[in-house]
């Protein structure tokens, strides 16, 4: 969750981030991503260091953009 919500230098709208959410009266933009079939979670292996990069690799990847 974000606040302020964040948005692309184009304007055009990050893809599942339209939920919002009021935390002690703040807005919260809420985001939605999930490892995919082609990376799913593996307990040995990841962690919360792995699922932060993960979260850090799409704010740089879609908030970039």
């Amino acid at each position: 969750m974000c606040t302020p919500p964040l948005h692309r230098s184009t304007g055009v709208a990050i893809p599942a981030t339209e939920a919002k959410q009021l935390i002690r009266g703040l807005p919260f933009q809420r985001w939605s991503r999930h490892r995919g079939a082609i990376a799913p979670r593996n307990p040995r292996r990841d962690n919360v260091v792995t699922h932060l990069a993960l979260v850090e690799s799409a704010l740089l990847k879609e908030v970039g953009e």
